[in-house]
């Protein structure tokens, strides 16, 4: 049987696989290359190594990057940033090839689908990754703006999304939740959750102690949720458990964080860049942290650190669209009182921390294996194609 063409547009490169974003596509590309044909075109912001683009190509068989330069447009700011002549005249030029289907992820990359209809009558397929962006409060982009600005700008991203979403053959969600919310905004579109998941093997679990006074959060700092967890946690949490403590001390793990949070290094504060392998921070005898406020979707990070035996600790924004149970495989807090209390329950009580990280890693294989979830989304495709 002759192989299904794809092609899969997307705003970053997604090797090496250090931001959750890039962990979901580059894991699913590896099963979906056994299946489909896939031309991968993507954007790239600074350098690009040749070995990251073989990496690629070894899966994908063909890629195509072109280089991002913002400019001044009429298209609402996350838009903007993502539309170019470059990428326009790159994509006219692959579409002119047969495709079987087409994948579009992230909503700064969604506006294309309008070109991709004028050039092509494959179905398209689109996945959000975030729905935070139809409530203000919890909407992270253009956090840099005054608040009237950036209301204006939510409004403008808020018309947009009501034109280009209708072109999707499917949109996809990343949970069950994100879904709800979706089908309630669009009674009329094709909405399935494809969950993102996490590499069991890989993140095998361990007993951890808690012995150590390590407290460790995972992110991306060019995204501002990430910056916002850090600073909301820095601000109200972590002088409570100093308080209690002295000798704690907080890892702020990812690419981006020398650069944002580097001046904040002393006894208490570790800053480590991108690393190559953070199973190093998620085996420390310690506690995974997530006071997360912004956004909506799946935080693959917390399912890395359940995988891994390291107990949890999350704000209920963090934790939505999971589905792990305060007190069965992880500990739920939103005031910074409580979310201190929770990691000194932890440290305290051995019991409770061994009940919980078993629970989370029979939960994790259970319901996020890339395996099932790479199963979902063949199906998905094939219904359709």
């Amino acid at each position: 049987m002759k192989r299904k063409r794809m092609l899969w547009v997307l705003p970053y490169y997604p090797y090496p696989p250090y931001t959750g974003g890039n962990v979901r596509i580059y894991n699913l590309l590896k099963s979906l290359s056994a299946k489909y044909d896939i031309h991968l075109v993507s954007y790239y912001d600074d350098h690009i190594d040749g070995r990251d683009i073989s990496s690629l190509e070894k899966i994908c068989g063909k890629v195509t990057v072109v280089k991002r330069n913002m400019r001044e447009g009429e298209l609402p700011l996350i838009f903007q940033y993502y539309y170019t002549p470059e990428m326009t005249k790159e994509l006219e030029t692959i579409l002119k090839g047969r495709f079987d289907f087409i994948q579009i992820d992230f909503l700064t990359m969604a506006h294309y689908v309008q070109l991709i209809r004028q050039k092509s009558s494959a179905p398209v397929f689109y996945t959000e990754h975030d729905v935070s962006s139809f409530n203000f409060d919890k909407c992270f982009h253009n956090r840099h703006l005054e608040e009237k600005e950036r209301y204006a700008e939510w409004v403008r991203i808020g018309r947009m999304i009501e034109n280009i979403y209708p072109l999707f053959d499917m949109i996809m969600t990343v949970s069950e939740n994100d879904a709800v919310i979706l089908r309630g905004r669009f009674p009329g579109a094709k909405i399935h959750p494809v969950p993102t998941g996490t590499d069991c093997e890989y993140y095998g679990y361990r007993r951890n102690s808690c012995s150590a006074k390590n407290l460790v959060y995972v992110g991306h700092y060019i995204h501002y949720p990430n910056i916002d967890s850090v600073k909301y946690f820095l601000d109200r949490i972590f002088p409570v458990l100093l308080k209690k403590d002295p000798d704690t001390k907080f890892h702020i793990v990812g690419s981006g964080g020398k650069k944002v949070f580097g001046d904040l290094e002393c006894d208490n504060i570790a800053v480590s860049g991108t690393v190559a392998d953070i199973r190093k921070f998620l085996y420390l005898d310690g506690i995974f942290v997530a006071p997360i406020r912004l956004g909506i979707g799946i935080r693959g990070k917390i399912l890395e650190a359940m995988s891994a035996g390291q107990p949890v600790v999350s704000t209920s924004v963090g934790i939505k669209g999971i589905g792990a149970e305060d007190g069965k495989q992880v500990l739920v807090a939103d005031g910074p009182e409580e979310f201190a209390a929770c990691i000194q329950r932890l440290r305290e009580d051995a019991a409770l921390r061994e009940r919980l990280t078993s629970n989370a890693r029979q939960f994790v294989e259970g319901n996020y294996s890339w395996p099932s979830i790479v199963q979902k989304l063949v199906g998905v495709y094939e219904a359709y194609t």
